[in-house]
């Protein structure tokens, strides 16, 4: 649902009366959605703990700048505008979650080390694209910052 503010506000977040507000950068609104309470099960209780350890392998500024450069690229480009809409950290996730899909990985228990040591295509923005985990853009060879 697309929100209204009777005041002018830049932007608002959180949880009031049984809804969700936030902002959508893809979308450039604020939206609403009706507050669930998730259901305790195996599977959000994994999804919690593999997204708990992505955020603790804590990417390098580079890195970090280089899928935002990357998403720029992406909606610079006619062909690709489409492909992704979202933040960095969005990328981020869909990035690691395809690299585990292909080389059959446990993102529960993956450490910054494994990623080094075993040359993993999420090492470089480059390296993912290459790998055909991301969706290959003009410029993206530039995209070189380390893990």
């Amino acid at each position: 649902m697309k929100v209204n503010y009777k005041e002018p506000i830049s932007t608002y977040r959180g949880k009031k009366d049984g809804l969700v507000y936030y902002y959508h950068p893809g979308l450039e609104r604020s939206l609403a959605r009706e507050y669930v309470v998730p259901r305790a099960t195996e599977n959000n209780r994994k999804l919690r703990a593999v997204t708990q350890n992505l955020k603790e392998l804590n990417p390098s500024p580079g890195y970090r700048d280089d899928l935002k450069v990357y998403i720029h690229l992406l909606k610079s480009h006619a062909a690709t505008e489409h492909v992704f809409r979202g933040h960095y950290w969005n990328l981020y996730l869909k990035l690691m979650w395809a690299m585990a899909k292909v080389l059959n990985l446990d993102l529960e228990y993956i450490t910054r080390e494994q990623i080094l040591s075993r040359e993993l295509p999420c090492r470089t923005v480059k390296s993912a694209v290459e790998a055909g985990l991301l969706t290959p853009v003009n410029g993206n060879e530039l995209l070189t910052r380390e893990f």
